[in-house]
């Protein structure tokens, strides 16, 4: 089972902010409850505490180098999911990629997998 996978892009980025913004830190990825859809994906840089270790529930996986942070629970919506690093018009944002993905909501920021 492959969870997720970064494009060379995603990877250049993520490692580039790990050395020059969040030192010593790890990348939590995670789908937070939200929007007309239900779900949306959500990244952050975190310091690993013993909290993420409390009764097994996270899951710690490396890629590229990069050391990621998963709720278990997300996991199988995780599942294959592609990390890209694009530009559209002036801005730049990751994108994640997810087939498993059958609705989105009007502005295309959550969406559900059901």
């Amino acid at each position: 089972m492959q969870i997720i996978y970064f494009t060379k892009k995603a990877e250049k980025q993520i490692k580039f902010l790990i050395k020059n913004k969040f030192k010593n830190k790890i990348l939590e990825i995670y789908i937070k409850k939200t929007g007309c859809a239900g779900l949306e994906y959500k990244m952050k840089f975190v310091e690993i505490s013993k909290k993420h270790n409390e009764h097994k529930k996270s899951f710690f996986l490396e890629k590229h180098g990069i050391t990621i942070l998963i709720h278990k629970t997300h996991l199988k919506i995780l599942e294959n999911t592609k990390i890209d690093f694009v530009k559209e018009g002036i801005n730049k944002k990751f994108k994640f990629v997810n087939k498993k993905i059958k609705n989105f909501c009007g502005c295309g920021k959550s969406f559900n997998i059901n």
